[in-house]
């Protein structure tokens, strides 16, 4: 099989993850869904080689946005963008791209990873935080704290499932020589 076609592939299997670790949540605030989401979003960024972790988040979010019920509690559309959740949605796109430019430092060590997957979580609460304060009209430091107190721990929880479970995915996937470019960094490294 070409490579290719085997990442994507993957990239489709990460999208369905993604799908579905969202549809397990508990609701804060009444309006923000906590999910494992964030989990099989940066198991996708740090895992898949650019542009195949950006493709996995853009079909999961073009899916959503066609009408698809992929997002939280099942929604679709395009008002999702415009909703309290949208900025979380931007956040996952911006992130990954961000993560996925500079993957390969990233892999260099697991302190490397774990900076990354910090870094991302950050991009994702900022654009979340910002948007939400717009979308409720309430100043970005009311709206900051109160996401800080409600998942930063929870975050810093998720972080340390997605070390493990990015280090696994690519210890299997490596073996398997999909991204021989990153096989000499990281399987030497972990």
């Amino acid at each position: 099989m070409n490579q290719n076609l085997r990442w994507k592939i993957l990239a489709a299997l990460s999208a369905s993850l993604i799908i579905l670790s969202t549809q397990f949540q508990i609701i804060i605030f009444g309006m923000i869904p906590f999910t494992l989401q964030t989990i099989a979003i940066q198991l996708s960024a740090f895992s898949l080689p650019r542009p195949y972790g950006i493709l996995s988040i853009l079909l999961y979010l073009i899916l959503g946005l066609i009408g698809f019920p992929v997002f939280s509690k099942g929604g679709s559309g395009i008002g999702h963008l415009f909703g309290p959740t949208g900025g979380f949605l931007y956040g996952f796109l911006i992130a990954t791209i961000f993560i996925q430019i500079f993957r390969p430092w990233f892999l260099k060590s697991r302190y490397n990873l774990l900076f990354g997957i910090f870094i991302h979580t950050f991009i994702l609460f900022l654009f979340g935080e910002i948007h939400l304060s717009y979308v409720l009209d309430k100043p970005l430091y009311h709206i900051f704290s109160t996401v800080m107190v409600s998942f930063y721990p929870a975050a810093i929880f998720k972080s340390i499932i997605a070390l493990l479970a990015i280090e696994t995915f690519l210890k299997a996937i490596l073996r398997k020589s999909l991204d021989s470019q990153l096989q000499n960094i990281y399987l030497n490294k972990v």
